[in-house]
């Protein structure tokens, strides 16, 4: 991404098995977010000092076993929510800001901002 370009919200959608929500995928993932992102003010839901990585409801684990044998899961920075609870929280973010909001009723492209 260009650094001048402006994103707003980035939603990623993926399949996922058992091993996509083990701790250290989760934490390799964040990392490469964070790298892409860098230079973004990220989106804050909570009062917590650390970004939050959302696991949408859609993505549901294949397998009934969470971690695979001999990964423990750990302490970090990484806070998964429920579905519910994180839209609730980005509505209510999203109508604090709603007076920025584009209502120009032309096409979006990369120079709209």
């Amino acid at each position: 991404m260009a650094p001048e370009r402006k994103t707003n919200l980035v939603f990623i959608k993926t399949k996922a098995s058992s091993i996509d929500l083990s701790p250290t995928v989760i934490r390799e993932r964040e990392q490469l977010l964070q790298l892409a992102f860098q230079d973004s003010k990220w989106i804050n839901l909570t009062e917590e000092p650390f970004k939050l990585l959302v696991i949408l409801e859609e993505i549901r684990v294949r397998r009934e076993h969470l971690y695979e044998e001999g990964d423990e899961p750990d302490e970090d920075n990484t806070t998964l929510n429920t579905f519910d609870e994180q839209i609730s929280d980005l509505r209510e973010e999203l109508q604090k800001n709603r007076d920025d909001w584009t209502v120009d009723t032309a096409a979006m492209d990369g120079r709209k901002r």
